[in-house]
């Protein structure tokens, strides 16, 4: 009864009022509306006439071809226009004086009428909403009785939309200041509710010490949903409406993406079990034996397994009536596993492709037909996800990563080829083969010769490249030198190799990316080894030799590598792309670098120890000579080492240039001090000849070929340029003013082949004491030399 008087009252307000304007009119003792008309019309008529006579009198002005004197009808004319201009303007006076007050009094009063009106249906709309408001928040604890949870959601959305807008102050804002705060409490019960109904059907049971590298550990995860009691769709529809189904819904995909697909992708020995109790589903895992290897089918259809569960826990088909008020009101389970779908599929799709899909990309072209079975296994598993809704129709994330087949392989044979490469240019470089021209790949043409030299299968030796006639060129200008290299390296080559030659079997994009990878691999060989070998490199003569010869083996291959596949490859590759011989200068200048630098530091070492003896002069005295001698000795021991670490490594040429070099820097270095002596006492000579004579004793041993050669001695002179000056300058040491003068032989003695007159003239003066016999000499090598 309340209710229906509220409702009496806000009509009342709003019952219509009469014309005011008109009554006013009517009552107004001012103004008489029909004398005002007829005033006004006669006006108008008048008017119209005088129109008339005006045009009759232009026209008749301007088309009579006589002149005709109009001066008394144009005076007549302006008289009554004049008059007619009059009558409007005492008509429009008392319109205004009659009218126009009365009018706005008229409007005044209506507007205030206006205003109490609008005042009145503001109370009787604030009155209706405090009755809505008052219906919903009383009808709540009805529908929370009855488990309507979607109902009760509703009502909470109906009094949150009323109470928007309303008046905060006033007598109406403590009202409203008590609703607020009902509504609030109402919606804190349900919103609790709801979040505990869900805890209770959809549990969880996690190890706290599950780890993505332990299978154990989630053998101990367990799903529990609860399909009894209170149907999850109205729930799910209350939580909607509420706004807080999103937030439950992520989480539970990100619980699912953590605790189920997750390890089931990774460990393919774990498979999901699921149990049915009464009213309850048990979601776990047990272990499956022989599963090892990630195969995307029987991954597939584990996750269907999982999905099928979860869309039969989100069907709302058994729902009952009785829960909602209409059919229209439940919200489909459909949509809510399509919102389930959006949180799990990107970080499930992630997964698969990177765990399975890219670790099932075939290695070798051989194995790309089999791959056919993996795209119709994706296929079909991407369409029953669309068909239980779980994932949009037209997505195919899966399908189009595994339709792109070709380019995944080839991107994961290059970059497995890369893995690999480095991994042997890693390797320990003091591992090392014997290599010569003989077993010299790179002077091979066939494809299949160079495949039966893969394996092993050499047969016969090669032969070198022979020169053409008439050439100067020496024949073994191509060859390979015998030396040692890395083991490693030559298993580089080798990868090269092979990876050239699946490229001439692969198809046309394949084959590019293949050829480049190995020029990749090269450019690598650059970059990695000097960095990660740095140390060692700069410590070790033997790696810095070994480096040298790979560099060197490297690069003579790369001259010839293009040559030996271009005709196989596809466009552009076989019209001259395919080439390596741009590598060939970068690195043969990294082997001569490493290898230059470990000379000079070794030259460093020795010129060190001749500086140490502070020179040669009173080596007759015990502390000096000794001193010397250690010297020497020192000096000898650290050429042995080189030479024992470099024979065999190094090739016989690069191994005797390079220590030939070295020993000549000393002894030239010896013989300059020698020769800066301004006396040499005739004991102080011999022991100069004896200490000198050290180097020249053993000198010759460190220049032993090795054991393969056919010649067991170099030539020192060869490789020691100053060899025979440093025999010669002991000789003088020891020998008489005759001897000297028979050597120099008036300046074409093997003396004056190896010293200029001034320092023989030196010599003779600090080894010889002032006579006549020493002026004689020295005046024959002066004359020779003036």
């Amino acid at each position: 009864m309340a209710d229906d008087a509220v409702k009496t009252e806000v009509s009342k307000i709003r019952k219509p009022s009469a014309s005011l304007v008109a009554d006013v009119l009517l009552k107004s003792g001012r103004l008489e509306k029909e004398d005002i008309n007829a005033c006004v019309n006669k006006t108008l008529q008048k008017a119209e006439e005088v129109k008339v006579e005006v045009l009759q009198v232009i026209y008749k002005e301007y088309t009579f071809d006589e002149f005709v004197d109009f001066s008394n009808s144009t005076f007549e004319m302006n008289w009554k226009v004049n008059n007619l201009l009059t009558e409007i303007q005492n008509v429009s006076d008392r319109v205004k004086s009659s009218v126009q007050g009365s009018l706005e009094e008229a409007a005044k009063e209506h507007g205030d009428l206006v205003k109490q009106l609008k005042e009145a249906d503001a109370i009787a709309e604030l009155l209706e909403r405090l009755y809505k408001i008052h219906e919903a928040l009383d009808a709540f604890p009805a529908e929370m009785a009855k488990e309507a949870y979607s109902n009760a959601a509703k009502l909470v959305l109906d009094v949150k939309e009323l109470l928007s807008n309303l008046p905060k102050a006033g007598q109406e804002g403590k009202i409203f200041v008590s609703l607020r705060d009902e509504w609030q409490r109402q919606k804190a019960q349900l919103t609790a509710t709801l979040e505990k109904i869900w805890a209770k059907n959809v549990a969880w049971v996690t190890p706290a010490t599950a780890s993505l590298d332990n299978r154990k550990g989630h053998l101990n995860t367990q799903l529990k949903l609860n399909t009894g009691g209170c149907l999850m769709v109205n729930v799910l529809q209350a939580m909607q409406i509420l706004g807080i189904v999103e937030k439950l819904l992520r989480y539970l995909g990100k619980k699912l993406s953590q605790y189920i697909f997750k390890p089931m992708i990774l460990f393919p020995s774990l498979k999901p079990e699921v149990v049915v109790k009464n009213q309850e589903i048990v979601i776990s895992f047990a272990k499956e034996s022989g599963k090892k290897i990630i195969d995307p089918g029987p991954l597939y259809l584990k996750c269907c397994e999982i999905l099928e569960v979860l869309h039969t826990f989100f069907d709302g088909a058994n729902i009952k009536e009785e829960n909602v008020k209409s059919r229209d009101d439940i919200v489909s389970s459909s949509e809510l596993f399509a919102k389930l779908g959006t949180f799990v599929w990107p970080i499930l799709s992630e997964n698969i492709i990177n765990e399975c899909l890219k670790r099932a990309v075939p290695n070798t072209s051989a194995q790309l037909e089999k791959y056919q079975d993996v795209i119709k296994d994706t296929e079909d598993f991407e369409a029953k996800l669309v068909s239980l809704g779980f994932i949009p129709e037209g997505t195919r994330d899966l399908t189009s990563y595994v339709k792109d087949v070709g380019i995944h392989f080839g991107n994961k044979k290059c970059q497995d080829l890369l893995v690999a490469a480095r991994d042997l240019m890693k390797d320990d470089i003091l591992n090392t083969v014997q290599v010569d021209s003989s077993r010299d790949k790179a002077v091979l043409v066939n494809l299949g010769d160079i495949e039966k030299a893969l394996q092993g299968k050499h047969g016969s030796k090669y032969e070198p490249v022979q020169k053409d006639a008439g050439s100067n060129m020496n024949k073994l200008t191509f060859c390979l030198p015998a030396c040692r290299i890395g083991e490693s390296t030559e298993k580089l080559m080798t990868l090269a190799y092979k990876t050239l030659i699946e490229a001439t079997q692969s198809t046309p994009k394949c084959a590019i990316q293949l050829f480049y990878t190995v020029r990749n691999m090269f450019e690598l060989y650059c970059n990695v080894v000097p960095t990660y070998h740095k140390q060692r490199l700069a410590t070790l003569p033997q790696l810095a030799a070994l480096h040298h010869n790979n560099c060197m083996y490297i690069a003579h291959h790369l001259l010839t590598l293009g040559h030996q596949f271009r005709p196989k490859l596809p466009e552009p590759l076989n019209q001259g792309v395919a080439s390596f011989v741009d590598l060939v200068p970068v690195m043969r200048q990294m082997g001569e670098k490493c290898f230059l630098e470990q000379l000079k530091k070794q030259q460093f070492h020795l010129l060190e120890l001749v500086k140490n003896t502070e020179g040669f002069a009173n080596v007759h005295e015990d502390a000096k000579n000794l001193q010397v001698e250690r010297t020497m000795k020192q000096i000898l021991h650290l050429l042995t080492y080189l030479g024992k670490v470099w024979n065999g490594i190094l090739p016989m040429n690069i191994y005797c240039q390079s220590l030939g070099a070295l020993f000549d820097d000393v002894i030239q270095q010896i013989a300059w001090e020698v020769l800066q002596l301004e006396d040499i006492k005739y004991e102080e000579g011999q022991h100069l000849h004896s200490l000198l004579s050290i180097l020249v004793q053993r000198g010759s041993e460190i220049f032993q070929m090795t054991p393969e050669s056919d010649e067991s001695v170099w030539d020192i002179s060869t490789v020691v340029p100053h060899w025979t000056r440093y025999k010669e300058l002991i000789r003088i040491l020891e020998a008489s003013l005759q001897e000297v003068g028979d050597r120099w032989a008036d300046g074409k003695g093997p003396l004056a082949h190896e010293f200029t007159a001034q320092e023989v003239r030196g010599l003779v003066r600090a080894l010889f004491q002032n006579t006549d016999r020493r002026a004689a000499v020295l005046a024959k090598i002066k004359a020779v030399q003036g």
